[in-house]
């Protein structure tokens, strides 16, 4: 389990991460995501001992981080990719790892075969590519077979095949019982991984729910097709709703259900020809959560 409490950490005049408290329970994919430079790195970092909060604590398996024993052990993440020396090869990379924190030596062809690095665990790591990188960091962070994981980024560098395994990967870690910890961008992949979901933005935090709960919680986005197009997003733009115009006689509205369109559409004598509610994306469920914490436009 991961516990970020009352968080806070400043970098000169910049508030990084303003009083954030959430968990990461075991036997879930736990989704973290924000606005660029709401402060999801820093709060991994802070998680790992790597910044020193400002304020409030953060701890792993009810400990912080500088108090593990033996880290790889006890949770494992994947940060950086590039964070590793081009000159070695990346078994010796895996080797080193396990010597440091008492693993045994046998553990590193497993991890290799898992994430399908076997083939080139000879070849210098300067010659892996993104996607290699990536696969070698995660081999890393699983290294120590740990009950706790972060990964920031993971699905980077990756062809289609690799994210699909990925995403497999993450379900299959989180049904052993492990929390598992995903910032990411990509919030299509995290629609079919995660479980619950944290968001944040400038720092704070803005929702801590399930997947399931921020997919189902909002009206969601309908398409209403009329011929009296101006006029009706006039009248819904009044009533509360976001409209956007799909070109020709369509709309596109969010903010308002497709009952209460169809009741101020007759109420104001407006012809509606097409009223179809589309089902909410995480995409759209993320920019409607952060729409006031975006920073860079």
């Amino acid at each position: 389990m991961i516990e970020v409490e009352s968080l806070t950490k400043r970098y000169g005049e910049t508030l990084a991460v303003d009083d954030l408290t959430f968990s990461v329970e075991p036997g879930q994919v736990t989704g973290f995501v924000g606005p660029n430079g709401s402060g999801k790195s820093t709060t991994m970092r802070a998680i790992l001992g790597l910044d020193t909060p400002d304020a409030g604590s953060t701890r792993i398996g009810g400990r912080p981080y500088a108090e593990l024993n033996h880290p790889l052990r006890e949770v494992g993440a994947l940060l950086d990719a590039s964070g590793v020396h081009n000159g070695l090869r990346g078994v010796d990379h895996l080797r080193w790892l396990a010597d440091s924190n008492a693993l045994a030596p046998s553990r590193v062809p497993e991890v290799l075969t898992l994430v399908g690095l076997s083939g080139v665990a000879g070849r210098r790591i300067g010659s892996y590519s993104l996607g290699m990188r990536q696969r070698l960091g995660i081999a890393a962070a699983l290294l120590g077979d740990p009950p706790v994981l972060l990964f920031d980024e993971p699905v980077n560098g990756l062809d289609p095949e690799g994210i699909r395994w990925i995403r497999g990967l993450l379900r299959s870690l989180a049904a052993e019982g492990r929390a598992v910890l995903v910032s990411s961008h990509l919030m299509s992949e995290l629609e079919d991984t995660a479980d619950h979901l944290i968001v944040i933005g400038r720092g704070r935090l803005i929702a801590d729910t399930t997947v399931s709960d921020a997919l189902n919680d909002g009206t969601g986005r309908v398409t209403v097709r009329s011929p009296q197009a101006e006029e009706l997003m006039a009248l819904l733009a009044d009533a509360g709703g976001r409209v956007s115009a799909d070109g020709g006689d369509a709309l596109s509205v969010t903010g308002l259900s497709a009952p209460a369109i169809a009741d101020l559409a007759f109420d104001a004598g407006l012809r509606v020809h097409e009223l179809a509610p589309q089902r909410t994306t995480l995409e759209e469920v993320f920019m409607d959560l952060t729409r006031e914490a975006v920073e860079f436009r």
